[in-house]
């Protein structure tokens, strides 16, 4: 195995907003906890795996979906893994460290690269899966103090094993949807496989999409920059400044056998721009105010609130300041006009709202009968109108079930559609396949993608009920309760 040396990519311009931490993929009752410097307790799909070449130099580009501390323990292996998360002891690498030499924020790059010479990444049959913890140096054996976080298997028959080989890993259970499976045959000799799907979302949207092999292409040469995880921790920009006050008023010229007009006083200065919100980027600086025509202050919009997820209103244009009066008039003693007062601060651009995971695929069964249940985990109605889902294979006709208009869920409700001319027109495959759910606008709400068959009797379901990664479960479609039978 080669050497590797590790490059962190830092995001310009990277935009973090903050909102409320969203169920999805790899969450369960365990969170990432701090334990002196470093980020312990990472879950499965916590962190991803984005850019992947075993053609010298060797790459492997992996990117937090949440924030990492100093000194995270972070470790890759091409040992091979049974379902149950046991390796093999072959000769190949373990415990091989990807430093985390700093903090590094939510969405950036980390890349380990190869020399050009050596031992390296297995081709064109491999498998390589993330993790915290620690291997066995000798003999089979799990992971200790830690967990699998995620899984790549790059294959001719683009898919991981039904039975553990010297070059391919099972899929372990626990990755079953924090994983990718590529084909190294399209394009024949491809090599080079990278992350193209969204660059921003949720950690449960990025996770579904980055799981998805559709999302992935084949045969280039780049990397993806970074990704935008919209409920990842991060701060508040400051406000905008307020805009300057309008200048004075000049002096008016006499009239003809009248006295000089008296100068017009200053304009009264636009009041500064609000504080931003504490969430989301900083509205911008206000500009100030110029000479203007008097009494026609413009009105200035502070900085907004940052909404929940989304970008502060911009600061508005201070108002101008009022111009003096003209010229007395002829033959008289008139008084020039004064100053116009400058426009006074106006109201605060509103807050942008972030992306929300409202409604989840929470069960899929895929061996006669086949069905897909969604699950609307908010307190509110969801109008799913126009929504519709696909299998992994959308281009085929009749592959796509389109919600008609009028379709509400209610909150909390659970809806069981199932397949193969039912109530959508296409089947599932029993053992590999994807569900992938949109809304009206075309976005991927959520997906799942299944390489094995669950067990007879069973469906792949959320555990927790909602919120968790998906399980090879008892099936509840049959049941008065429609929650999923989690352990």
């Amino acid at each position: 195995m080669k050497d590797l040396v590790v490059r962190k990519l830092g995001l310009l311009g990277m935009t973090l907003a903050v909102a409320g931490v969203l169920s999805g993929c790899g969450n369960n009752s365990q969170t990432e906890t701090k334990r002196g410097a470093a980020t312990t307790g990472l879950q499965p799909g916590d962190v991803v795996i984005t850019c992947f070449d075993s053609v010298n130099p060797d790459l492997l580009q992996v990117i937090p979906l949440v924030p990492l501390e100093a000194a995270t323990d972070l470790k890759w292996t091409d040992r091979e893994a049974l379902a149950d998360g046991t390796f093999n002891s072959n000769n190949e690498a373990a415990d091989q460290v990807i430093p985390v030499s700093g903090a590094i924020a939510a969405g950036t790059p980390i890349e380990s690269i190869g020399p050009a010479a050596g031992l390296g990444i297995g081709d064109p049959d491999e498998t390589i899966i993330i993790y915290q913890g620690t291997l066995p140096a000798t003999g089979d054996g799990m992971v200790s103090g830690g967990s699998l976080l995620w899984g790549i298997s790059a294959t001719q028959a683009g898919a991981w094993a039904t039975t553990r080989t010297d070059a391919v890993s099972e899929l372990p259970t626990v990755l079953a949807s924090a994983n990718v499976a590529v084909d190294t045959n399209t394009p024949t000799g491809a090599r080079h496989f990278s992350y193209i799907g969204p660059m921003s979302g949720t950690k449960a949207v990025l996770q579904a999409a980055i799981a998805n092999s559709a999302n992935w292409t084949r045969g280039g040469t780049t990397c993806p920059t970074g990704l935008t995880v919209t409920d990842a921790t991060g701060a508040g920009g400051t406000g905008g400044a307020g805009g300057s006050g309008g200048a004075g008023g000049t002096t008016g010229t006499a009239g003809t056998g009248g006295t000089a007009g008296t100068a017009g006083t200053t304009g009264t200065a636009g009041t500064g721009g609000s504080t931003a919100g504490t969430t989301g980027t900083a509205g911008t600086g206000g500009v100030a105010g110029t000479t203007g025509t008097a009494g026609t202050g413009g009105v200035a919009g502070t900085t907004g609130s940052a909404g929940t997820g989304g970008v502060a209103g911009t600061t508005g244009s201070a108002g101008t300041g009022g111009v003096a009066g003209s010229t007395a008039g002829t033959g008289g003693g008139g008084t020039a006009g004064t100053t116009g007062s400058a426009g006074t601060t106006g109201s605060a651009g509103t807050g942008g709202t972030g992306a929300q995971l409202t409604v989840v695929i929470n069960e899929v069964a895929s061996a006669n009968p086949d069905y897909v249940e969604l699950f609307n985990t908010t307190n509110n109605d969801v109008d799913i109108s126009n929504w519709y889902f696909t299998d992994s294979d959308p281009q085929t006709a009749n592959h796509t079930y389109t919600f008609p208009a009028g379709s509400i869920m209610a909150a909390g409700a659970y809806m069981q559609l199932d397949g193969e001319g039912t109530d959508f027109p296409f089947g599932l495959g029993g053992s590999s396949d994807s569900v992938i759910l949109h809304n009206a606008a075309d976005a991927v709400v959520d997906t799942f993608t299944w390489t094995t068959a669950p067990s007879t009797g069973n469906s792949w379901s959320r555990c927790p009920n909602g919120t968790g990664s998906f399980m090879d479960r008892p099936r509840t479609a049959t049941t008065a309760a429609p929650a999923n039978s989690c352990p």
